[in-house]
């Protein structure tokens, strides 16, 4: 018959068992041939009534499980029921063969169709690597299309005028840019994928696991797993499947929290990791079924739209268009305009070598002309115009186009590196960014906790240092035993009292570690909070040196105890008057609201063989006790949480727990302010759309509360503009990490498939590793802006320079070759050093970065608009009035223009090497505080100035131009100099002038405050009077 369980679910009551000698295989096979007879119709339906019923009693059993529905699983008969419906024998497994195997297959695609669920198991999609698409996407580019015919117009006049040996090399060379400027960005983009693929969840046909199969342990691939077989789990195990445990040791798998698994709590879910102990499980759903594959899915429908992942990179590609396509128009007026000119002014360039049109000539001549000064113009070997056409629109393009974006993206990963190591995973530079953009944190409880008072033996101890080394041992041990395997070193937010044991006990996990191992873990047999660890010490096989520590409430420690270490680390026997003692400090603490835990141990017999014996909760010596005041946060939170605050960054707590519990811990920690929201998830539901936009910002408690409710309140958060970070620890928060901008796994105490699943992985999940990621994240995208103002001042001023000499002169003070070498040093070497600054503490007092800010920032185009005028006025005035300064220098007339030539270069690096340091800050006009935090900054500019030394000396020798004297050398460095002072009065000018606005403002303000109080004031003292 049928029964209501505690959750509503129909069960089918079970009163027998099958033998375990038989399998009956409940199977009606609904495509097998009828009969013509007259019992088809009524054989067939009842057939069918019978799949339907099976069909029932399975998705039953799948939300039994799902929903640790206890009471239900007990009326179905227990896990032996459970074995029944599913035709297994818990000793011997499924029969194992086709049939079976066949059968059991249908089943479970027969009910998965029914849900719309895949029965594959979940495997995250990968990043395509489609060479020829990406290549493609790079092709599709208007700069690409002019350079292509730039590239063929030049192989069509050069072997025109030239021939086929020598006439196509201008052209060539062109389409060789073309090539490294679509190749190149190609390759960087198929590297970036390769190195942000992630391995899949789970290799689903090497992972082999271990089943019971017609009364044999066979191992078979996780794949083939199907519902009903007895599956064999071993420490370290990934648990493949959705199921009930059957029998053996104790479980405790990890799943963000860490769970005994047995008779009373046997439910176990795929995702979860086997820390301790083995056993058999009793396999009840596969593959996209599972709780764990469900979960993915859901979070792979709400995840983030392709704007949130794509908004800074496209920010940055639009950027480097803008450049190239303005870079290629500039090019191609050097190129028109000269030929303009000479076409309406006969005697334009005079003393140039360009063919000049001649009076007289017949229409058809000066087409001719024409055609033949539109060679001249674009295929002279020598001259200036050709030379500026080829390399500003293929060298310097090449620079542009790809220069930036690959040495952002190498130097932040190297950069990242050097701070990130030790700390979190490498988020890349998007997630970097994101996390620095960051302005709301949820999370799970904080599980904040603090001592109050401590007890060993009879006596109350204040100062832990003064107990003998034997029980301060003793008692670190027993904290921190449960956390020395490997799985969880370095855990201090998985057990509270594990920070204060390192600053009052001075404990090391790391130490303990290497000192101890440990044999075996099981929970209380009370099942309550707490766990009985068996260690030995490493390199020593003896029994004798084994021990086993306890920890769990105080109650019932005490009760497993038969003596106790006094202060003095005397042990002595815990007879009654004693116990009554100890009882009495037990209630106390629990009057003051403390949580009460104790600690014990006990030295190994080594005549005890039984390994269950071994963990016998008896004859243990208490070590001491703790009265720990929950809802408290220790200093070292506060203070972290303080500077999120005063970073802007909002903290929720939102989880299942209780409201008021949420709410006493988000008062401990100063993260709840006098008008902050405390709601519950069921209010959050109640509310219209319009109250959700408005309550959300205010919302800093929300208990009770689902993870579709959470997921909501993200969605809106975001819709407001927020950008929204999710620290998950648990597999039910998965949905919450794909929801969020950035999904943040908390060290080893989230779950393996949480941190699969995550952006980023805190090493040790405390909150400061976090504040420094969201440090470096801000500082990566300064530094960013910061490179990104250099870059732009090196080539705007280049091109302008260039562009108003050789359209003026008809020839350019700086070569293309010249202006290759700035852009390598400045892209290569001065880039770098500003890319590699430290992060500093006056980035967490400024808001967050905004979504939706420009990356040029107002304070950078002041800053570029001011140094690119500043380097084109002072170099092309000393391109028309050089000879004065030549003079005065005592510089021959013939040498003048060779001089001239190579100053104005040598000037124009040295503005690039002092404007490094202007760029060290964006607003500030103090530019040299903290420069010593960076050595590479100090280091780079000296390596360029050697360069640019040695540039100097080779060009002197290959090329022609001069060398530089000291006086020379002198005029360069003021003219660099001077664009630091000009920086600084820019900014204060700036600065100053948005002060006087603001007064003007406020006193406006204040005016109209005054007008509309004046009437009122007026009306109320003729009340007054009459």
């Amino acid at each position: 018959m049928c029964v209501r369980g505690s959750n509503g679910i129909e069960v089918l009551e079970v009163s027998t068992a099958l033998p375990n000698d038989h399998y009956h295989q409940i199977h009606v096979d609904i495509h097998e041939e009828a009969e013509t007879s007259i019992g088809t119709t009524s054989t067939t339906t009842a057939a069918t009534t019978d799949d339907d019923a099976k069909s029932q009693q399975f998705a039953n059993i799948v939300e039994i499980v799902n929903t640790k529905d206890l009471d239900s699983l007990n009326r179905f008969g227990g896990v032996k029921g459970i074995a029944v419906a599913l035709n297994t024998n818990l000793e011997a497994g499924i029969s194992g063969d086709e049939n079976d195997l066949s059968w059991r297959k249908g089943q479970s695609n027969s009910d998965h169709a029914s849900t719309g669920q895949s029965t594959e198991h979940v495997i995250e999609a990968q990043p395509s690597f489609d060479f020829l698409r990406i290549l493609l996407k790079y092709c599709n580019d208007a700069a690409i299309g002019f350079l292509i015919i730039a590239a063929l117009l030049s192989i069509g006049f050069g072997i025109k005028k030239d021939g086929t040996e020598t006439g196509w090399y201008e052209g060539f060379f062109i389409l060789v840019g073309v090539v490294i400027l679509v190749v190149g960005p190609t390759l960087h983009e198929l590297w970036l994928l390769a190195r942000s693929r992630r391995e899949p969840l789970l290799h689903l046909e090497q992972n082999l696991v271990f089943v019971s199969r017609g009364n044999t342990k066979q191992k078979i691939p996780i794949s083939q797993l199907v519902q009903g077989d007895v599956l064999w789990l071993e420490t370290e195990n990934l648990v493949p499947a959705d199921g009930l445990f059957i029998g053996g040791e104790s479980l405790v798998v990890h799943d963000g929290l860490n769970s005994t698994i047995n008779e009373q709590c046997p439910f176990l879910f795929h995702g979860s990791t086997v820390t301790h102990g083995s056993g058999r499980m009793l396999v009840t759903t596969v593959g996209g079924e599972t709780k764990f594959s469900k979960l993915v899915s859901s979070g792979a429908a709400t995840s983030q739209t392709p704007d949130r992942i794509t908004r800074f990179p496209a920010q940055l590609e639009r950027l480097s268009k803008v450049t190239h396509m303005a870079g290629l128009v500039i090019s191609i007026v050097i190129l028109v305009v000269p030929f303009v000119r000479f076409m309406i002014d006969q005697n334009f360039d005079s003393d140039s070598d360009y063919p000049k049109l001649k009076a007289g000539n017949t229409d058809t001549t000066k087409t001719k002309e024409i055609i033949d000064l539109i060679e001249r113009l674009v295929m002279k070997p020598r001259g200036n115009m050709g030379t500026n056409l080829v390399t500003l629109l293929t060298i310097v393009m090449v620079g542009l186009m790809e220069g930036m974006s690959l040495v952002i993206t190498l130097t932040s990963i190297l950069w990242r590196k050097k701070l990130l190591s030790k700390i979190a995973s490498d988020p890349g530079l998007l997630g970097s960014v994101i996390m620095g953009s960051a302005t709301v944190v949820i999370c799970d409880p904080l599980n904040p906790a603090d001592v109050s008072v401590c007890f060993v033996g009879t006596d109350k101890v204040v100062n832990l240092a003064e107990l003998p080394t034997l029980v301060r041992e003793a008692l670190g041990n027993g904290i921190s035993a449960p956390l020395v395997k490997h799985w969880s070193d370095s855990k201090e937010n998985e057990d509270p009292l594990l920070s204060w044991a390192k600053s009052n006990l001075g404990v090391k996990l790391d130490t303990l570690w290497q000192r101890f191992t440990v044999v075996k873990i099981k929970g209380l047999s009370s099942n309550e909070e707490g766990s009985g660890v068996l260690m030995k010490k490493n390199k020593n096989t003896r029994i004798e040196n084994m021990s086993l520590h306890f920890k769990g409430p105080a109650s019932t420690i005490l009760g497993m105890c038969s003596s106790y270490y006094d202060k003095n680390g005397n042990e002595k026997r815990l007879n009654g008057r004693e116990r009554e003692f100890f009882e009495r400090n037990i209630e106390e603490m629990k009057s003051q609201d403390l949580k009460t835990v104790a600690f014990a141990c006990k030295q190994i017999d080594a005549s005890v063989e039984d390994e269950n014996a071994l963990m016998g909760e008896n004859g243990l010596v208490l070590i001491a006790m703790v009265g720990v005041k929950e809802y408290t946060c220790c200093a070292k939170t506060k203070k972290t949480l303080k500077d999120f605050n005063d970073a802007k960054v909002k903290f929720i707590l939102a989880s299942k727990d209780d409201k008021l519990e949420l709410e006493r811990m988000a008062t401990a920690c100063e993260i709840l302010p006098p008008d902050g929201l405390v709601i519950s998830g069921e209010d959050f539901r109640g509310y219209n759309e319009q109250e959700k936009k408005e309550k959300a910002d205010k919302i800093y408690v929300m208990g009770n509360s689902l993870p579709s409710d959470i997921i909501l309140l993200m969605e809106i958060l975001k819709s407001n503009g927020d950008v929204v970070i999710s620290l998950g620890s648990r597999i039910e928060d998965i949905p919450m990490q794909r929801q969020a901008n950035l999904g943040v796994a908390m060290g080893r105490r989230s779950s393996q498939m949480v941190r699969e699943c995550s952006n980023i992985e805190v090493f040790d999940g405390s909150l400061s590793s976090l504040l420094t990621v969201t440090k470096c994240g801000r500082c990566t995208y300064h530094n960013i802006q910061k490179y990104i103002q250099l870059d732009l001042v090196t080539n705007i001023a280049g091109t302008l320079i260039a562009s108003i000499t050789t359209m003026w002169l008809g020839s350019n003070s700086i070569t293309g070759f010249q202006l290759i070498w700035t852009n390598l040093v400045t892209t290569l070497v001065i880039g770098p050093a500003l890319l590699m600054e430290l992060p500093n503490n006056e980035l967490m007092q400024k808001p967050p970065i905004r979504p939706n800010e420009p990356l040029i920032s107002k304070a950078m185009c002041r800053n570029i608009i001011i140094q690119a005028l500043y380097q084109t006025t002072i170099l092309v005035t000393f391109q028309f009035k050089g000879h004065y300064i030549l003079y005065f220098l005592r510089i021959r007339k013939r040498h003048q223009q060779h001089v001239s030539k190579s100053m104005i270069f040598n000037s124009f690096v040295l503005c690039q090497i002092f404007n490094q340091v202007n760029s060290r800050e964006l607003e500030r006009i103090n530019v040299l505080k903290g420069i010593h935090r960076n050595p590479w900054f100090s280091l780079a500019m000296v390596f360029v100035v050697g360069l640019q030394a040695s540039f100097i000396e080779v060009a002197h020798k290959l090329a022609g131009d001069e060398r530089l004297n000291l006086a020379q050398w002198g005029v360069c460095l003021f003219i660099g100099i001077v664009s630091c002072p000009v920086d600084a009065a820019a900014k204060y000018t700036w600065n100053l002038t948005k002060k006087v606005l603001r007064m003007f403002h406020d006193s406006a303000s204040s005016d109209s405050v005054s007008n509309l109080e004046s009437p009122l004031m007026s009306t109320e003292n003729s009340t007054t009077e009459s």
